[in-house]
């Protein structure tokens, strides 16, 4: 498969990705309901020589139906139909194949391409568009779950999206005591069921209450009984405002052995909504910085694009003049990649914070967590870069603080644990090297619980960018509401002006255009949707996978006229 695109979207939550992966969520409130989420995606296929082997996996409420067409004449036709609603743990799979004749009728196509890529970017665009204004209007609960059965879960189906949630506690021994914004689920041996033993867990979360009554669903074992209690929390102590009992067993007609119940939106929402608090910060743009270019690496055929004026990365008068376009661009500073002590980008960024200093501009690091695309450095090392970072140079003028504590920007923070990051900050913390830490990953508000703000790196081809802000917006506001001793955290929405890895090897090969500034544009409003404390572009200088938007040979200072343009709105007082 050379790419694919989303041409429609009704429902759910669709994403693409690369390997020719389509995802298809919904919330299990409307699964529940029977709802229907659709998305109809585009294909450009290449070197069709024998079966095409398609895979289905699925949840286990409801049905997936897969409809393939050939696309290759003006009129699409059906080819193959397939309804998938078995139950075949643990992925629940179901795959079928597409016979190569099929497919290649009235084909091959010699473009079309940009075409397909161009069609979802637009449909991104115009949803994204009618997007209501952010509203930030949150309801704190409390819900104690315990059951006697082998297993239970609970959900809340419809009325309410969970935001934000912290684990307070658990009840006896568990196997199983998880807690998400999908359910809370419990789970004990079926011997300790049998002998009547208890398990359970309380948890703190955040709701967006819409109109109308907060429905859940709670499922267990045939054993036994499940208890919730729900509680209203808006006041500062919880009060307890529904207790439910499901003793049932499963049958023919509730083979899930489901039981339902609704609260009226007074029991959850009297005494709220909540007043968020932002963090007290002015609303800055910085731009991924990199430090690792050497004069011969512009010869490289790799690039497709080349700076207006080629450089090394310790040039001092190249660093200056980056900086003094960065600030004519409305950019606050630059958030440079570092690879450890004593390395070639070490030395570049000590030089870096000088000349920033000179021009009043400012310096974060963005540490780079990964030693190898698929494996994250060893703790020890991590803690060990870490100190050497806040010891040299988290005293420099230059060194962005906030609260009075230096600022450190984490690349992939996901592939290392949360309970590692944990122990590793608390032990710089013992040497008197305490910092904030924006960590990675919009759409995991667990993070919260360790890093101080959260940013995301690439979006290019992110379908409902805005939509995405919007979310990850509400998640990261109200996290501050859990704990009274939690601090606000800080919102960081990317913009991205293209991407383009087809050249690098060991890559996929994935493509977002630029479309003549388009995209970048179409980031910033996306962003903007969000109402972010501070946006990052997505990069001042990443020659490599060309998400560049410092001036170049075919496109000029395009991307930083557009990158001033975005500054003077986006720090413009609210009137």
């Amino acid at each position: 498969m050379l790419l694919s695109g989303i041409v429609e979207s009704k429902g759910g939550f669709p994403q693409r990705s690369g390997g020719g992966t389509i995802g298809l969520t919904q919330t299990i409130s409307a699964a529940l309901r029977q709802e229907s989420a659709t998305v109809v995606v585009d294909f450009a296929l290449a070197g069709v020589g024998q079966e095409v082997e398609f895979e289905i996996t699925r949840g286990d409420l409801g049905e997936t139906l897969v409809e393939v067409w050939n696309a290759n004449g003006s009129t699409p036709t059906k080819i193959k139909t397939v309804n998938w609603a078995g139950i075949a743990p643990p992925s629940n799979i179901c795959s079928f194949t597409v016979d190569p004749s099929a497919i290649i009728v009235g084909g091959p196509l010699t473009s079309g391409l940009d075409e397909i890529t161009d069609t979802e970017f637009y449909t991104s665009q115009k949803l994204d568009n009618d997007l209501a204004e952010l509203q930030l209007q949150f309801d704190r609960a409390r819900i104690a779950f315990s059951t006697t059965s082998d297993w239970a879960n609970v959900a809340i189906v419809g009325g309410a999206e969970i935001c934000a949630l912290y684990l307070l506690e658990t009840l006896g021994n568990p196997t199983r005591a998880e807690a998400s914004s999908a359910e809370f689920a419990l789970q004990q041996s079926l011997q300790s069921a049998k002998d009547g033993k208890r398990v359970g867990l309380t948890t703190d979360m955040i709701l967006d209450i819409s109109d109308g009554p907060t429905d859940f669903v709670i499922s267990k074992g045939d054993l036994n009984q499940a208890i919730l209690d729900v509680f209203n929390y808006n006041t500062s102590e919880p009060l307890l405002v529904r207790r439910v009992t499901h003793s049932g067993e499963s049958s023919t007609s509730n083979p899930h052995n489901l039981l339902r119940f609704s609260l009226d939106q007074a029991a959850v929402a009297s005494n709220g909504p909540l007043q968020v608090q932002k963090t007290e910060v002015n609303r800055m743009i910085w731009a991924f910085y990199y430090l690792w270019y050497n004069a011969d690496d512009w010869n490289s055929p790799r690039l497709k694009e080349r700076p207006a004026t080629q450089y090394e990365s310790g040039d001092r008068n190249a660093l200056l003049r980056h900086v003094e376009q960065a600030k004519t661009a409305g950019i606050d500073g630059f958030v440079g990649s570092w690879w450890g002590p004593h390395d070639y980008t070490d030395v570049n960024f000590r030089e870096l914070l000088d000349v920033a200093a000179e021009r009043s501009f400012w310096i974060m690091p963005y540490l780079e967590t990964l030693q190898d695309p698929n494996q994250a450095r060893p703790e020890q090392e991590i803690t060990a870069w870490l100190e050497y970072l806040l010891r040299e140079y988290g005293r420099h003028p230059a060194y962005f603080h906030l609260d009075d504590k230096p600022v450190v920007v984490i690349y992939s923070s996901d592939a290392v644990p949360l309970t590692t990051w944990r122990r590793v900050f608390d032990e710089l913390k013992s040497k008197d090297l305490d910092a904030l830490y924006v960590g990675m990953g919009l759409l995991d508000p667990g993070t919260l619980a360790v890093f101080d703000g959260l940013h995301d790196y690439g979006v290019a081809g992110q379908f409902r960018l805005g939509l995405y802000y919007q979310r990850a917006a509400k998640q990261v506001r109200c996290y501050s509401l859990l704990r009274p001793d939690t601090a606000p955290k800080i919102f960081a929405a990317t913009l991205q002006p293209g991407y383009d890895d087809r050249s690098l090897p060991g890559r996929e090969g994935s493509y977002w255009s630029r479309r003549e500034g388009d995209s970048y544009r179409y980031t910033f409003e996306a962003a903007r949707k969000g109402d972010p404390d501070w946006m990052f572009v997505t990069t001042w200088n990443e020659w490599w996978e060309h998400t560049y938007i410092e001036p170049s040979v075919q496109y000029g200072d395009l991307y930083l006229r557009l990158t001033k343009e975005f500054a003077d709105s986006y720090k413009k007082p609210s009137e």
